[in-house]
């Protein structure tokens, strides 16, 4: 864990013979996007239908505004439950990440990750019990995610964590 785009672009020297993998079947050189996902594995989803009457992307100037985002596990089923009695500490911290992957998603499959410039903030809310006090811990999944991802200057975001008592569909993390 923890490869940035600096240990991928000296791939050829890190990695040795496994970058043989990161070649397609002509020979040639994957996209430096599908060079990080693999090695991170990260497994882009398709993008969530929105649950109500919003969209999943607004853009205003050079701006794009992401809806708020649930987590899926492996079989693409949302995850629910509430922090502090379903879910440890390090679980949430693992749906925090997750959300991240679904924003991942949904910027490969409605922006396109060459407009991204930056990250510039994130707002998470965490579906707790009222004596779960660790709101940051748990989003820094998403953010560790995105400063790994995009490496520190176009990752690291302002951001705001948040406790609530309840998310839509009873979903542990919304960013």
């Amino acid at each position: 864990t923890g490869y940035n785009q600096q240990k991928i672009l000296n791939g050829v020297t890190e990695f040795g013979t496994k970058w043989k993998l990161l070649t397609n079947f002509s020979g040639g050189l994957l996209a430096p996007i599908k060079i990080f996902s693999i090695i991170m594995h990260i497994q882009f989803i398709d993008t969530p239908k929105p649950i109500g009457n919003f969209a999943n992307v607004r853009f205003s100037g050079k701006y794009a505004y992401i809806s708020g985002q649930g987590a899926f596990d492996d079989s693409g089923k949302l995850i629910t439950g509430k922090v502090g009695k379903d879910f440890s500490l390090e679980e949430a911290y693992d749906a925090a990440r997750r959300v991240g992957v679904t924003i991942l998603s949904v910027i490969k499959n409605d922006i396109g990750f060459e407009k991204v410039q930056k990250v510039v903030k994130i707002l998470g809310l965490v579906n707790c019990t009222e004596d779960f006090l660790l709101h940051p811990k748990v989003i820094n999944g998403c953010s560790d995610l995105f400063v790994e991802y995009f490496g520190k200057e176009k990752g690291t975001h302002a951001r705001s964590a948040m406790g609530v008592y309840v998310l839509p569909n009873n979903i542990p993390v919304e960013i």
